[in-house]
């Protein structure tokens, strides 16, 4: 799966539900821990501080993302967990 496509997934599945996709900044959390990114380094490239990533922004998105997903995510885990989401999602009777 590809970043786009996994973005696609977790944005579709946001928007079924809670009614919206992913705000600028959990999109960039998203995309830089796809990426493999640490949190100081997505801070420094997007221009937030290390602590607001990693005590405010960032354990509320992934909560949130737990929420809508049906299951633990964190960090390390959650390329697996759109991936199951996706599955899911294909099969007859399963969808969001």
């Amino acid at each position: 799966m590809l970043l786009e496509e996994a973005l696609t997934a977790v944005n579709f599945a946001m928007q079924t539900a809670i009614g919206r996709s992913l705000n600028d900044i959990e999109t960039l959390i998203f995309e830089g821990s796809w990426q493999g990114k640490t949190y100081p380094q997505i801070a420094d490239a997007a221009g937030y501080s290390i602590n607001y990533l990693t005590t405010d922004v960032g354990p509320k998105f992934w909560k949130g993302l737990s929420q809508v997903l049906g299951e633990p995510i964190n960090k390390k885990n959650f390329k697996a967990a759109i991936r199951r989401y996706e599955m899911r999602a294909g099969e007859p009777g399963g969808g969001a």
